[in-house]
Formats: C-alpha cells, structure tokens, sequence
C-alpha cells in the first residue's frame, strides 16, 4: 500500500510538471500572439487576446479573467497557473509595459521578454525529466525503506 501510494504520487508530480510546462508555452504562445497585435494592428490593451484560443489558459482562468474585464496582470496573478516564478515575473513586465511608450519601445519590451521566457521554458524543458526521475526514485526509495522499517 506504501509502495503503491508513492508511486502514485510520483505519476502526480510528473503529471503537475507537464501541466506547468504546457501552461508556460501556451502563455508564451498568448504573448506572441499579444507582440503580433501591437505589430499589425496597434491594438488597445482591451483587444489584445481577441482571437487567441488556448484550451489551457481557458481551463485555469487566465483567458477568462482578461475577458470578465481584469487586468493582464492581475489575470496572471489570480489565476491558477502552474508556471515558475520568474516567468511571472517575466510576463508581468510585459503587461505593465503595454500601452505606456511608443509601438517600437513596446515591441523590443515584448521581443526581449518573450525571449527570456523561451530561456524559462527551454530550461523547463530540460530540467523536467531529470527532477521527474529524482522524484519518482526518491518516493520509491522512501517507500520501501519505510516498508523495511516496518518489518
């Protein structure tokens, strides 16, 4: 029973890692589409996201937020996105930029933090495997040194 509740607790992990790693593309996805708003369209803050879908910014809030008419980045902060810290923070800087400078200081904002949110997200990428076998290893470990103390 031991044995069998680490490893689902292990499966748990690895599941939230891949829910934060979709979540951070999808939100770099969102920023690209806000950059090529700004780009071709100048569009207000009101009309950024018109036209982006995303499944899983919907299922967490953040889409729904933004169009009940919150903020950007209190969307962000509300909503329960799975993502690291930094690319909040990254993120956050994108939406207190936007509507304060001109097109081109706006698109060199979103260009450098999309950029710097691609690192986050590359670096994700890498490191979620080996922290996913760690953790597996370490609750299995656990477990059966549990079970022979047990014993």
């Amino acid at each position: 029973m031991i044995l069998i509740l680490a490893l689902v607790s292990g499966k748990a992990y690895e599941r939230h890692t891949a829910r934060s790693l979709t979540q951070l593309s999808e939100l770099v996805r969102a920023m690209r589409h806000i950059r090529g708003r700004i780009a071709t369209y100048l569009s207000p803050r009101s009309e950024l996201f018109s036209g982006f879908e995303s499944d899983e910014l919907e299922r967490v809030g953040f889409l729904s937020r933004i169009r009940d008419g919150k903020g950007l980045k209190s969307a962000l902060e509300e909503s329960g996105l799975l993502i690291p810290k930094d690319a909040v923070r990254c993120a956050a800087e994108l939406f207190d930029g936007l509507g304060r400078g001109y097109k081109g200081e706006v698109l060199a904002l979103a260009d450098s933090v999309i950029g710097e949110c691609e690192a986050i997200l590359s670096r994700e990428r890498e490191s979620s495997p080996r922290d996913t076998r760690v953790v597996k290893t370490l609750l299995s470990c656990g477990a059966l040194a549990l079970i022979i103390l047990i014993l």
